[in-house]
């Protein structure tokens, strides 16, 4: 049995339509033999749970009986990744670059003091007819918390994100633990939410 190169990790609390229109935009990436997904449900009272377990009986799925909040959601889902790479997105972001897999990996491997790269997120429903653009991927001082990807090698060399940080400030914890304790590098790399 090959072994997982990535996990994509997924928070929800009470947002089922947004979750399931995301992992039906991410089906694709789901059904890769080198992918494992798993959500943590926070406290949900939609029924997240129950659909998730009848429909994706494939994800993993832990839960939280009343919200314990998205930081310590995070923190949970990075303690169960046994893969090279975790894909945090959140539960109503998908991929609108095509191969994103093979972005992810390409990046990564052109440089092996990358720690972690942070999404580019497009704001709106419609997508954009392409998303080729002129961009090119550069260093960051941050990054966002609900698009980005670790190398997990550099995430087990630094505490876990501070649980009292209830929705901003984490990446900002991280990321100045990854420049005082490794001097490795993020970068930004253009993938989208719509």
């Amino acid at each position: 049995m090959q072994k997982s190169s990535f996990s994509i990790l997924i928070t929800t609390k009470n947002r089922k339509k947004d979750l399931i229109f995301t992992l039906g935009k991410i089906q694709y990436l789901l059904d890769q033999e080198n992918v494992d997904c798993i959500i943590c449900d926070d406290g949900s009272t939609d029924g997240t749970s129950s659909y998730l377990q009848d429909n994706f009986p494939k994800i993993r799925l832990i839960k939280n009986s009343e919200s314990k909040g998205l930081i310590y959601s995070r923190n949970q889902l990075m303690s169960l990744v046994t893969t090279e790479f975790a894909i945090s997105i959140d539960d109503d972001l998908h991929f609108i670059t095509q191969n994103p897999l093979e972005v992810i990996q390409e990046k990564f491997s052109e440089n092996s003091k990358i720690a972690l790269l942070s999404f580019r997120i497009f704001w709106d429903l419609k997508e954009p007819t392409a998303t080729d653009c002129n961009e090119i991927s550069c260093r960051v001082k941050s990054f966002a918390g609900g698009a980005n990807v670790w190398r997990m090698k550099a995430w087990k060399e630094i505490p876990d994100y501070p649980s009292w940080f209830l929705f901003y400030g984490e990446e900002d914890f991280a990321s100045f633990q990854l420049f005082k304790k490794m001097g490795s590098t993020l970068f930004t790399r253009s993938f989208s939410k719509s």
